[in-house]
C-alpha cells in the first residue's frame, strides 16, 4: 500500500498510523491538562481590554507614565500567556522525539520494515491529525469565549439593574 508516497506493507502502515493517532490524542489531552483553557481565555480577554485602553491613552496623548503603567500591565499578562502556552511543549516534544527516534525505529526493525518510510508515515499522520485537532479546539475555544462573554455581560447588566433597584432587590440596610 502506498501512503504519502511511501510504500509499506498494510499491517505496518496501520500500526504506524494508529501510533500517530494515539500520539496526537495524547498530546492534545496533555496540552489541555497542562494549560488551563479557561484561564487562557480570561488572560486573552484582559490583554485585549488593556490594549484597547492603552491605544485610547496614546490617542488622547495621556501622560507617558500612565501609558507606561498600562503597557507594563499588558506585558505582564502577555508573559503569563506565553509561559502557559509553552509549558505543554516541554512535555509533548520530548515524547514525540522518543516515539519518532526510539520507539518507531525499533518497532519497524522488528517487523523488517524501512525506518525512514515508517517515520514519514508517522510524521504525516501526526501533522495532519494535529492540524485538524488544532482547528477543532480553536473553534471550540472561540465558542466558549463567546458564551463566557455573554454570561459576563448579562451578569454586569443584572448587577447594574440591581444597584438601581430595577430588579426588585432592596439594597437598604
Amino acid at each position: 500500500m502506498d501512503i504519502f508516497g511511501v510504500s509499506l506493507p498494510v499491517g505496518a502502515e496501520m500500526v504506524v498510523i494508529v501510533i500517530g493517532a494515539l500520539y496526537t490524542l495524547a498530546s492534545v489531552l496533555l496540552q489541555r491538562k497542562l494549560m488551563n483553557p479557561k484561564r487562557m481565555r480570561e488572560v486573552q480577554s484582559q490583554i485585549k481590554k488593556l490594549t484597547n485602553e492603552l491605544n485610547a491613552l496614546v490617542k488622547s496623548n495621556a501622560p507617558k507614565e500612565q501609558q507606561a503603567a498600562k503597557q507594563s500591565e499588558v506585558m505582564k499578562l502577555m508573559g503569563e500567556s506565553m509561559r502557559t502556552s509553552m509549558k505543554p511543549m516541554f512535555v509533548i516534544m520530548p515524547i514525540f522525539l522518543v516515539v519518532y527516534y526510539l520507539v518507531l525505529p525499533a518497532l519497524l526493525l522488528a517487523v523488517g520494515m524501512a525506518t525512514k518510510s515508517g517515520q514519514s508515515v508517522f510524521f504525516y499522520t501526526v501533522l495532519i491529525l494535529g492540524l485538524v485537532s488544532s482547528m477543532v479546539i480553536l473553534l471550540y475555544d472561540r465558542s466558549m469565549t463567546k458564551k463566557e462573554e455573554k454570561v459576563l455581560q448579562t451578569d454586569e447588566q443584572n448587577l447594574e439593574k440591581a444597584e438601581k433597584g430595577e430588579l426588585g432587590v432592596k439594597t437598604h440596610m
